[in-house]
């Protein structure tokens, strides 16, 4: 690096804020080489017809592709989504793709204890299996605000809507055993010290407006939650996972950041981050 430093240098020279920029650009291809050289890659093929699966937040990143990778491999998909209209459109292009009918949006609001509930009331009234629940929907929001549960809304959707799902589908996993939920988490979970069973609506936070705190217990939570089911369901035949996806392009984070600075932010993300479908070629196993 010093090497590089010392060409740079002499190269932009007088131009030390060109060169600032050149060579942080040339740092930041070197990572995202690193990241394509050491990505492993899923080949598996297997076929998923006859099998049943929900997938939250699948319209667009992670989840969309996803739902597109499942889809092509001939799984009954069902997209339980906020944005109905916009997740219709990405359904009919994937089912025109893949020749796959079997792709329903629902709808679904994660914050909303009752929407979950009239999810799962529907999906029940039409499917008497689930094989695969993916709880991948996910937020970050730019200040602290409450549901109509009286939660704080990062949590509600990362982690109480997912739980509450989960929960509830669990018997019907379990008649439709051998069965698998997988819950996307964050490695910045590592970042929540402590876990304030008395304030997880983080009226007492001491980070500021505690938006990353927020966000790294909701992803906490939901790892405890998964280990703990995972041990609970050993012996019937559903098994419970965690992932850590990697770094990824996605908007999710970037209303936490001035709108001055989101395009700098954009841009860094989309050098050094993993497309969702580099996640999928790591993650879509069999």
């Amino acid at each position: 690096m010093a090497i590089l430093s010392m060409i740079l240098s002499n190269l932009f020279w007088p131009l030390p804020i060109t060169m600032y920029i050149v060579e942080t650009g040339c740092i930041l291809l070197l990572v995202k080489l690193l990241i394509r050289l050491t990505n492993g890659v899923c080949s598996s093929t297997n076929r998923l017809d006859g099998k049943v699966v929900i997938i939250t937040g699948s319209s667009s990143g992670i989840g969309l592709e996803v739902m597109r990778n499942l889809a092509f491999r001939g799984a009954k998909i069902y997209m339980a989504v906020p944005d109905v209209d916009n997740a219709k459109v990405l359904r009919d292009g994937t089912s025109a793709e893949s020749g796959n009918a079997q792709i329903f949006v629902k709808y679904i609001d994660l914050t909303s204890l009752k929407s979950v509930r009239d999810f799962v009331e529907e999906f029940l009234s039409v499917e008497s299996r689930l094989d695969v629940l993916i709880n991948n929907a996910g937020m970050a929001a730019i200040k602290k605000s409450l549901t109509s549960d009286g939660l704080e809304t990062q949590m509600a959707c990362n982690y109480f809507g997912h739980f509450l799902l989960t929960r509830i589908l669990l018997d019907t996993m379990k008649k439709s055993a051998p069965s698998r939920i997988i819950s996307t988490s964050s490695m910045l979970h590592w970042t929540c010290r402590r876990i304030n069973l008395s304030d997880l609506n983080f009226k007492k936070s001491s980070s500021g407006n505690g938006i990353m705190e927020i966000y790294a217990t909701s992803k906490t939570c939901l790892i405890l939650f998964t280990r703990e089911l995972a041990k609970r369901l050993h012996g019937t035949g559903v098994e419970a996972y965690s992932v850590h996806p990697g770094a990824i392009t996605s908007t999710a984070f970037l209303n936490c950041f001035p709108w001055y600075f989101r395009t700098f932010v954009w841009a860094l993300t989309m050098m050094v981050s993993k497309t969702g479908i580099e996640i999928i070629s790591l993650t879509a196993g069999g």
